[in-house]
């Protein structure tokens, strides 16, 4: 019997007991038991007889009582005596060549002599074939899990390989005259141990946040090999993806519409909704007060909370701080230089043309007003921390001095 087949004798007894339950109650008199009965056909567009049937089954042998018998259909007397052979053969032929159609196989089965032409009809083995579970749409679900679906898999030490990702948040009143702001939670989790090695909530979803994030896990957990990432603007920055690599840290993006790929981190962020609804209740009003109670929670629930996948009674904090790993930490210096943003800009004393909104106009000196070094290093902070002039560090950048442009009157001719 097919699955298909069995979900529908489910779902037809389902709806025999809902027909029915009114009557299952031992108090009714047998004056009132018949008006239910009734009014239960008029309701359900059968009759009297039908109901009093799916009672008495129900009664006798429970729930599977009201199941309808399967039918075993016989095959027809036109078909040949080794019909079931035919269907194993053609079988064996779907599976060598799963597109292959219905008629492509009769045609095979014909030609190879297996078979008298006219014998077999497509609407025939067709049906034959979908009970073996070997439909036209069985196949494609089937191709389909092959092509998508993700293994379990793990690694097998801690910092081998994290993967990261973005949730929505709760709105705090953070924003103009109290207006309220989405938050998101940037969160990176260890493969191996479900570990969270950095997380917390940004009042925006730009680069900058998974920047920020990776930073954090490489200064508190030391460096990790790779990073599982979706496709999101976020995680293929050339920003992102330059830190990482003078890091020495790969970026591997799963193929697009494969999420199942992330399960780890998906997991985690449904987990998050529990917090996000403690926040809510507790009506947090600013993004530190957020984040506080974020780490609190990170620590005393998940961190120190058995997690199924780990085996019996371990937590993640336990996984990863028994792992026999070591953790490979990297110079302060070293990770700051590689998380600076990298930009060209003209330095002009006259007007800081190369001005943005996020970052303040400075330069190396008053005398390189009118170069053009090749790099300008900017940190989060919103300065101007370095200079690249010629290929070597200029000193320190500082704020540069602008003077008021002279009157120049027009010219008039004569």
């Amino acid at each position: 019997m097919t699955t298909d087949t069995e979900n529908w004798r489910d779902e037809a007894a389902l709806n025999r007991h809902q027909m029915i339950s009114p009557l299952l109650d031992e108090t009714l008199d047998p004056q009132k038991r018949q008006m239910l009965r009734e009014r239960q056909a008029e309701k359900y567009g059968c009759s009297v007889r039908s109901i009093q049937r799916y009672e008495h089954a129900y009664r006798k042998n429970g729930f599977s009582g009201l199941k309808p018998c399967p039918q075993k259909r016989k095959p027809s007397p036109k078909l040949p005596a080794d019909f079931g052979e035919l269907v194993q053969e053609a079988i064996l032929l779907k599976r060598e060549v799963p597109t292959r159609s219905v008629q492509q196989i009769i045609r095979i089965l014909e030609m190879e002599g297996r078979v008298e032409p006219g014998i077999l009809t497509r609407p025939t083995l067709q049906r034959y074939l979908y009970n073996a579970g070997f439909g036209k749409k069985q196949m494609r679900r089937y191709v389909e899990a092959k092509n998508n679906g993700a293994g379990r898999f793990a690694k097998p030490h801690r910092m081998m390989l994290i993967q990261a990702d973005l949730k929505y948040g709760p709105k705090l009143p953070i924003g103009k005259n109290g207006a309220k702001v989405q938050t998101y939670l940037s969160a990176a989790i260890d493969d191996c141990t479900r570990y969270i090695v950095a997380s917390g909530f940004y009042d925006n979803q730009e680069a900058t946040i998974v920047e920020d994030t990776f930073r954090k896990a490489i200064l508190k957990h030391g460096k990790f090999d790779a990073a599982y990432l979706d496709n999101g603007k976020q995680y293929v920055s050339r920003q992102l993806r330059t830190s990482c690599a003078k890091l020495g840290i790969r970026l591997i993006h799963h193929k697009p519409y494969t999420a199942k790929s992330k399960g780890k981190i998906e997991k985690f962020n449904d987990s998050v909704n529990a917090f996000i609804a403690e926040t809510k209740a507790a009506k947090v009003k600013t993004l530190e007060e957020l984040n506080r109670l974020w780490q609190i929670w990170l620590d005393a629930y998940y961190h120190d909370s058995p997690h199924s996948a780990l085996g019996e009674g371990v937590s993640p904090a336990m996984a990863f701080n028994r792992d026999s790993r070591h953790l490979t930490f990297l110079d302060v210096g070293l990770v700051a230089e590689a998380f600076l943003h990298h930009e060209t800009r003209m330095v002009d004393r006259e007007q800081p043309r190369w001005a943005s909104d996020l970052f303040s106009a400075r330069a190396t000196s008053p005398g390189s007003a009118g170069a053009r070094p090749p790099q300008l290093l900017l940190n989060r902070q919103e300065t101007l921390d370095k200079a690249y002039a010629s290929g070597r560090t200029s000193r320190s950048a500082g704020p540069l001095p602008c003077r008021r442009a002279a009157r120049i009157e027009p010219h008039r001719g004569e």
